[in-house]
């Protein structure tokens, strides 16, 4: 909600940890829980940024960030730092979004590991994400 950049000591300092990006009680009843309640839609964050954000839909908690007088520049920036779409969260577009950083997620775990993540377009992939995820 700052725009600030987290490190290790304001990751302490602050009191964060990890919590939902499409808020549960948002989410609750609209999208299977596996896909809501999994670590694509999770990333660390202030808790008292967490408070913010509450159970509001994305396109809500963002114009809070506006308000707190964050340019739409900071806003972006500090979205897509989380590796998150942020056309698809400002438009509360939770499958969109959730494919993109799955795909996003995935691209730096290839990154880390120096290698390709098998089965990214296998029938399986497919059945669960509704497309491959090459």
């Amino acid at each position: 909600m700052t725009g600030s950049r987290m490190d290790v000591a304001s990751y302490i300092d602050e009191d964060a940890d990890i919590h939902h990006i499409f808020p549960q009680t948002y989410c609750k009843g609209k999208y299977p829980a596996k896909k809501w309640n999994s670590v694509i839609n999770k990333t660390p964050i202030y808790a008292s940024s967490n408070r913010s954000i509450g159970g509001h839909a994305p396109s809500v908690y963002l114009r809070t960030m506006a308000g707190k007088g964050l340019s739409e520049e900071k806003i972006v920036q500090a979205i897509e730092s989380h590796k998150i779409n942020f056309g698809y969260l400002s438009a509360d577009n939770f499958e969109d979004y959730f494919i993109d950083r799955t795909k996003q997620i995935l691209k730096c775990i290839e990154k880390a590991m120096g290698k390709s993540v098998a089965g990214l377009d296998s029938e399986d992939t497919i059945r669960e994400f509704g497309v491959a995820l090459s």
